[in-house]
């Protein structure tokens, strides 16, 4: 990065307003640059409400109807869409979507949005949505898109958001808000194209990650059954108990605060703090679980759904008394086949069959014993030692590309602060 550049972003960091720039209602932006409200520059319209559009008039082919679950940060997600009848999509013309608009969740997560693609043109949006159609050609919607995307602009659509429970906005909020652009429409459409070239990289790197992912899925469905086995190994896979290869201890704190509280969920052990954004535990831990690397911990009520893991980071840790804990016998399994092994398709179905349903369809109440009496066949200890490692180097470059992933995240981000804000110009003839 050029020093100019650096000064320049170091004065604006720290409010003063460099030669050539000027301060606005949406920070310190070129003095060529325009700032409107958004109600100068587009129409804003609320989605259906709900007795215009019941789930009763979906149906299995039609017209997809857009809702918050499918706003994703590069276009609309296309799963599990809800459709409805030629008919209902001209009852419900008016909210029909046009190539350009701009879908806003309306509650919850309000800073979420989508730009409309080709491939949603003549769609619907729902209820719990906010169209922003631009009615001026001094704006280009890609754009506006990408200046909605920005973190400075999400941090000022929640600040203006309205609800005490649930943030919720709505079609004034919306007219209110002041965005910047630059005067020349080559500027805005030269700052779009390096923003979804970006884009484009990134969306080739997600989809080579969930073609290994897949990969790794199938094979390891063939590993850990043994349709697929390593040319050196022929032994027949024991048979064994699965409470021949884990154990049940308990090992409580004696005094408040040990250790860092711990959650398990289906994408395995995290602090609490961060799967929650805080600690939702009793501020009174006395009594809780101490859980050490290595060992297993799983809940009882959502082992089916696959929320168990064995602990890596940090070394130690607290769960509450309610999960329950185990030693894993490491001289009859490998650590990194077993890992892989508790949380397979055929070990879920061994926990769903031995868990009965509760209260609520996602809760189900496990039989212990039953699983721990369960048998199951497993290749001699050098053999899984094999799957291990092979399953590792999968697992490490899997990593690889999820970190090289975020870092091309990062560095959008970084564009977008420096092309969105004009801290740096882009030339256009």
């Amino acid at each position: 990065m050029k020093q100019e550049i650096k000064e320049r972003m170091e004065r604006i960091r720290k409010g003063e307003v460099p030669e050539g720039y000027r301060k606005t209602k949406v920070g310190i932006i070129p003095d060529d640059w325009a700032v409107k409200k958004l109600a100068e520059v587009s129409d804003i319209k609320t989605g259906p409400f709900g007795s215009a559009l019941h789930q009763k008039d979906y149906v299995q082919e039609g017209t997809p109807i857009i809702t918050v679950e499918h706003l994703g940060e590069q276009g609309v997600v296309h799963d599990n869409l809800p459709m409805v009848s030629d008919f209902d999509r001209n009852r419900l013309k008016s909210y029909v979507l046009k190539r350009g608009d701009i879908v806003f969740s309306r509650v919850g997560s309000v800073d979420r949005n989508s730009l409309i693609r080709e491939t949603e043109d003549g769609w619907l949006f729902s209820g719990r949505l906010l169209r922003i159609r631009v009615t001026t050609a001094n704006i280009l919607p890609n754009y506006l898109s990408y200046h909605f995307h920005q973190e400075i602009t999400k941090q000022r659509i929640r600040s203006v958001a309205v609800g005490q429970t649930m943030a919720s906005l709505n079609t004034q909020i919306l007219k209110d808000l002041h965005v910047s652009f630059p005067p020349i429409r080559g500027e805005q459409n030269a700052i779009t194209t390096i923003l979804s070239d970006a884009d484009a990289i990134i969306r080739q790197l997600e989809k080579l990650i969930e073609e290994k992912k897949e990969f790794k899925r199938g094979l390891m469905q063939k590993l850990l059954t043994g349709d697929t086995r390593f040319p050196e190994f022929t032994d027949e896979w024991d048979e064994v108990k699965i409470g021949d290869l884990i154990v049940e201890f308990s090992d409580f704190t004696a005094k408040n605060n040990q250790h860092e509280i711990l959650s398990v969920t289906k994408d395995g052990i995290c602090l609490q703090s961060y799967h929650f954004k805080k600690q939702i535990a009793s501020s009174d831990n006395i009594g809780y679980k101490i859980i050490n690397k290595g060992e297993l911990v799983f809940s009882t009520m959502n082992l089916w759904m696959g929320s168990l893991d064995i602990l890596k980071y940090p070394n130690i840790g607290l769960v509450s008394p309610a999960y329950k804990t185990f030693k894993i016998n490491y001289d009859k399994v490998d650590g990194a086949f077993f890992e892989e092994l508790i949380k397979s398709s055929k070990m879920l179905w061994f926990y769903k069959i031995n868990s009965e349903q509760g209260a609520s369809i996602v809760r189900r109440n496990l039989d212990l014993q039953g699983l721990l009496s369960t048998k199951i066949q497993i290749p001699k200890i050098n053999e899984q030692m094999k799957i291990g490692q092979f399953i590792q180097e999968i697992n490490l470059e899997l990593n690889n590309l999820r970190q090289y992933l975020e870092n091309l995240k990062e560095q959008k981000r970084g564009l977008m602060q420096l092309l969105l804000t004009g801290i740096v110009r882009v030339e256009v003839d």
